[in-house]
C-alpha cells in the first residue's frame, strides 16, 4: 500500500512538472510569436485631407502598413477612381477636363508629380488632395 503511494505521488508530480513545462513552452511560443507578428505589422499613420478650389472639405487620420503605397491608402480609405496610377475621382468628386480641374496632390506640402501608385506613405505624413482648375 505504501509503494501505491509513493509511485502514485510519483506519477502524480511527474505529471504537474510536465505539464507546467508544456505551459510554459506554449507561453514562450506565443510570446515570440506576437512580437515577430507586431514588428511585421506595424503601422505608420499619416493625415490626409481632401480639398477642392483650397477648400477642406475632409480630414482622415490614417493607419496603415508599413509600406504601403498611397494609391493603397487612399483605396483603403476613400472611394477612389483611377487611370493608369493617377487618381481622377476622390468620393464621388471626379476631375473636369471641360472645366480644367485635376487632382493633384502634396505630401508635407510639396507637390508630387508622380502617381500614387508611385509613392510610399511614411509616418507622420500630411497628404493633401486638391481639386482645383489650372
Amino acid at each position: 500500500m505504501k509503494k501505491a503511494k509513493r509511485l502514485m505521488g510519483f506519477v502524480l508530480a511527474f505529471l504537474v512538472v510536465v505539464g507546467l513545462g508544456a505551459c510554459g513552452q506554449k507561453a514562450d511560443t506565443t510570446a515570440s510569436s506576437s512580437s515577430t507578428t507586431a514588428s511585421t505589422t506595424a503601422a505608420v499613420k499619416a493625415t490626409v485631407i481632401i480639398q477642392e478650389d483650397g477648400k477642406e472639405s475632409d480630414k482622415q487620420e490614417v493607419a496603415l502598413a508599413k509600406d504601403t503605397s498611397l494609391f493603397d491608402a487612399m483605396s483603403e480609405n476613400f472611394d477612389i477612381k483611377d487611370d493608369n496610377g493617377f487618381i481622377t475621382s476622390i468620393d464621388g468628386k471626379e476631375q473636369d477636363k471641360a472645366a480644367n480641374k485635376y487632382w493633384t496632390f502634396t505630401i508635407n506640402d510639396e507637390q508630387v508629380n508622380v502617381g500614387a501608385k508611385d509613392v510610399t506613405v511614411a509616418d507622420g505624413d500630411k497628404i493633401i488632395f486638391n481639386l482645383a482648375g489650372f
